[in-house]
């Protein structure tokens, strides 16, 4: 109907009967007619025609075609500027690191949930720490590192900010080089233990197992090593990569036998 009504009223016809047609064809699951007729919409509509669902729905169809990542969330920008209810924008904002995701894109994820916990007054602690981890994903560890600080700094008390600032510090301190991941894997433990540290028994074995290979290959520390790993046969008696260790770095180190001395030649030359 809607391209009958175009067909008759030619130039003269309401834009809005492309937009119609795009949502039939995405209705249908033809994405590249969807998109077609909704490039003829934006063509053809005047400015204050639009309203925030045209931008989404567009980011929607957008993010369908490779090359277009970049307009597809600056679509999704224009809507959450254009809408003026603080519950559609979040909801806009939401769509828009959800699509991130499963683009795999998690960088534009975490930028959309850092939005969304800085504008949203009634932001939790899940959203703080989804936003940390989205960036984690990413690979971009100094944000998650600033931000799993926050979280830190927020949630004394639980463990996941420091879980994850350790994490990030030494995905950020790959070679041991600067230790940056030692306190931070060393307040875990603590704060673990204090907690629960039955239910967090594998994460407090994991921060000592750190420790412990610190000690051992970077500090060239076996005593100290051994201290560690002393600490996770504690919290986990069956640990048997912890004992075993622990043998290893206790036996002395293997006596090598004295150089043999050249024999020495006779003055008479053998005779």
């Amino acid at each position: 109907k809607a391209q009958a009504k175009l067909s008759a009223e030619g130039a003269n016809a309401d834009p809005r009967y492309y937009r119609l047609i795009a949502y039939s064809y995405f209705d249908q699951g033809d994405s590249v007619n969807a998109k077609k007729s909704i490039d003829e919409f934006f063509a053809k509509q005047k400015p204050d025609g639009f309203v925030p669902m045209d931008y989404s729905f567009r980011a929607q169809l957008l993010s369908k075609f490779p090359g277009n990542e970049a307009e597809t969330f600056k679509s999704f920008e224009k809507a959450v500027e254009m809408d003026t209810a603080m519950a559609n924008k979040l909801s806009l904002m939401n769509d828009a690191a959800n699509l991130a995701k499963k683009m795999g894109n998690r960088a534009e994820q975490a930028r959309w949930l850092g939005n969304i916990y800085r504008m949203d007054p009634k932001a939790t602690k899940t959203d703080l720490y989804n936003y940390g981890f989205a960036y984690y994903q990413a690979g971009q560890y100094d944000s998650s590192f600033a931000i799993f600080k926050d979280y830190e700094a927020k949630y004394p008390d639980e463990i996941f900010g420091y879980l994850w600032a350790s994490k990030s510090a030494a995905a950020i301190d790959t070679a041991r080089t600067t230790g940056a991941a030692i306190p931070e894997y060393q307040k875990l433990i603590e704060i673990a233990k204090k907690t629960d540290s039955v239910k967090y028994k594998s994460q407090i074995v994991g921060a000592l197992f750190y420790l412990a290979s610190y000690e051992n290959d970077i500090k060239k520390n076996k005593e100290g090593a051994i201290e560690y790993l002393k600490q996770i046969v504690e919290v986990d008696p069956g640990n048997a990569d912890a004992q075993k260790f622990i043998d290893i770095l206790s036996k002395p180190p293997a006596r090598q036998a004295p150089a043999r001395q050249p024999a020495s030649k006779s003055k008479s030359g053998g005779k």
